[in-house]
């Protein structure tokens, strides 16, 4: 994706319940290259780069505005006819997107697009993929909910690397029940709608309740 979207990096600890202040001080803070009021800039506001200390595994991972990934790939539109094997079951496509598709259960309930579902991260279930195996090619968000979702999805892999995972997953819950409530109502007015202008209605009001009530 090179630098052309890069927008800031964020500090990333790792250690679990061994992290030490310095490095859970440093946790998950984000560091922009142009920051809006309020933001801190990268790099005059890190007092000290990584590593803090010897054996320290702290690093700066990159922030990309995937809102302008999805809307440079929007220019061209979709691949012509193109759906992805793994996601699409029409006999299994209610309340705004697939059951039970690519090896998840029910209780995952609907996913769709590339990154909007449990257990359903770019295009694939990552619990039933093959050694060796690729994830589909449409790895970019779709649209402006899945762009969220796919955030959503990255706030995890960092919660679990956290000092406290349960307390971070439930801000990633937060944040994106705060993106879905910011877009309007009829995807048809978002920036970058969703192909199915139903499906996207339902998968809003479900991330924007389920996440609500989440623990």
């Amino acid at each position: 994706m090179g630098d052309k979207f890069l927008v800031g990096y964020r500090w990333v600890a790792s250690g679990g319940a061994k992290i030490c202040e310095q490095c859970a001080a440093m946790n998950d803070r984000s560091f922009y290259l142009n920051p809006k009021p309020g933001q801190l800039r990268y790099p005059d506001d890190i007092p000290r780069m990584p590593p803090l200390h010897p054996n320290c595994r702290c690093t700066l991972e990159p922030i990309t505005d995937y809102s302008q990934v999805v809307a440079e790939s929007a220019k061209d539109g979709p691949p012509p006819n193109w759906h992805n094997p793994y996601l699409h079951e029409e006999d299994r496509h209610y309340l705004g997107g697939y059951w039970k598709n690519d090896g998840r259960s029910i209780e995952d309930g609907p996913a769709n697009w590339n990154y909007c579902g449990k257990n359903w991260t770019a295009g694939r279930n990552p619990n039933n993929m093959l050694p060796g195996e690729e994830y589909t090619l449409r790895i970019e968000p779709a649209n402006d909910l899945d762009c969220h979702c796919k955030e959503h999805d990255d706030c995890y892999e960092r919660a679990a690397r956290s000092a406290d995972p349960a307390a971070a997953r439930k801000r990633c819950d937060e944040i994106l029940v705060e993106n879905a409530r910011r877009l309007p109502e009829d995807p048809r007015s978002w920036n970058n709608p969703p192909d199915n202008i139903e499906d996207g209605y339902y998968l809003r009001k479900g991330a924007i309740v389920w996440f609500s009530i989440s623990k």
